[in-house]
């Protein structure tokens, strides 16, 4: 006869034994066989068949956990993706880049405070020189009226403007076939190329987007404004505070970083067209007499 302690004994140790049968089915053969038998079974799927078939009792979560942790189904590791080099413009006029920021409404403390404003910005490339405006709404007009704006404070005109693919800027696809937006006929007008960017790859503008971080951070984190005119005031200040400040991301002529400023890589640009003539066609606007 066996002592009670003796049964006890026995029983837990069996039980020690045979808890991989309820703790980690996948230990068990028949479990295993599921995966492997079925290399393309979803997870799901593989889940609830252990449930209906092995009394499975790990959440979909522990069950999905122990495959990964032990490779039971090894991952085709995709290749990662590279962004190809961006070629950036070393001349003014080439290329420059569009786009709108939301003014944070936490900033509007006037009477109109829930109402959404609009900064408008462009960037000439090759220098960091940007040009920013303040709208009550954006779309097709306020980016007409920006372009003129922005293209007499640049003073020439440049072979491309590069935008995303907002209804501010171009049709979107599937609408307004055959019709002309409203910014294309002017850019076609004045003979410039609009170039969209991919749809959802905001990197592609990135200079005019990293722009818009610094907008943020140095500007509206502690601006304050009651109205609308004041905004505007206070962006022209900020506009020329931030186009006479260095910037890490210019080089000098030997390619080496330089901490210039905008307006003093502009120089720069403008000192080499006078010596070169011959080599660049920038267009330039004539002055009002």
């Amino acid at each position: 006869m066996f002592s009670v302690d003796h049964m006890f004994a026995l029983f837990f140790r069996l039980l020690l034994d045979f808890s991989w049968l309820f703790l980690n089915p996948f230990e068990n053969p028949f479990s295993l066989l599921i995966l492997k038998e079925n290399p393309n079974i979803s997870y799901s799927e593989a889940y609830g068949r252990l449930r209906a078939e092995k009394a499975y009792s790990r959440t979909y979560f522990g069950f999905y956990q122990y495959i990964v942790k032990h490779n039971l189904r090894p991952v085709e590791e995709k290749e990662k993706y590279v962004p190809k080099p961006y070629d950036t413009p070393e001349m003014l006029g080439r290329k420059m880049q569009m786009d709108v920021k939301y003014v944070p409404r936490e900033c509007n403390k006037g009477e109109f405070a829930e109402e959404w404003l609009f900064q408008y910005t462009m960037i000439d490339e090759a220098t960091r020189e940007r040009f920013i405006y303040p709208y009550k709404e954006h779309c097709g007009f306020s980016t007409v009226d920006f372009i003129k704006r922005a293209l007499v404070h640049f003073g020439y005109i440049p072979e491309i403007i590069q935008t995303d693919n907002g209804t501010e800027f171009t049709n979107p696809k599937g609408t307004g076939e055959g019709k002309v937006h409203i910014v294309d006929k002017l850019l076609n007008k004045l003979g410039i190329k609009h170039q969209l960017i991919r749809a959802y790859t905001p990197r592609h503008n990135g200079k005019v987007e990293r722009s818009h971080r610094s907008d943020q951070e140095c500007f509206y984190n502690s601006l304050t404004f009651y109205s609308f005119e004041e905004l505007r005031e206070k962006m022209k200040d900020w506009l020329i505070r931030y186009n006479n400040r260095p910037h890490s991301s210019l080089r000098d002529k030997n390619g080496k970083r330089a901490w210039q400023s905008p307006i003093q890589k502009r120089e720069e640009l403008l000192e080499e067209i006078r010596e070169h003539k011959e080599l660049y066609h920038i267009r330039f606007l004539k002055k009002a007499a």
